[in-house]
């Protein structure tokens, strides 16, 4: 299951709205999706409520190796897509 995908599964009554699911992209998606599940597995078991993004980062363990992959115009495409996609699955309202 992708990063948000959990968290929406574990606080189905939050209500996010498209800007916010792009703030959190903005801040979140440096991160190896691995880190981001495991952070988010803490966040889940630790919190009943929905994490802030300093709440994730602060999760997410130290790689031993920095990334030096940079993301290319197609993640980003795809990316757009994913935020588009999951808007319209969580009828999420317009900012």
């Amino acid at each position: 299951m992708e990063p948000w995908a959990r968290l929406c599964a574990a606080h189905p009554r939050f209500e996010l709205s498209e800007s916010t699911i792009s703030v959190y992209y903005e801040h979140l998606c440096k991160y190896d999706c691995q880190q981001l599940i495991a952070a988010i597995d803490v966040c889940i078991a630790h919190s009943p409520y929905f994490p802030a993004i300093a709440e994730i980062i602060a999760a997410i363990k130290p790689r031993k190796k920095p990334a030096t992959k940079l993301l290319g115009e197609s993640h980003n495409e795809k990316v757009g897509d994913l935020i588009h996609e999951l808007a319209e699955k969580f009828n999420v309202r317009k900012a």
